[in-house]
């Protein structure tokens, strides 16, 4: 999957907190 350079400035910004939270939900929900 290719995206604009600002699209990856905005993942890069917002993976961490959403990749904490998709954890937790997944530690949580398994």
């Amino acid at each position: 999957m290719r995206n604009p350079p600002q699209e990856i400035l905005l993942y890069d910004v917002l993976a961490p907190p959403l990749v904490l939270m998709s954890r937790y939900s997944y530690s949580n929900v398994l």
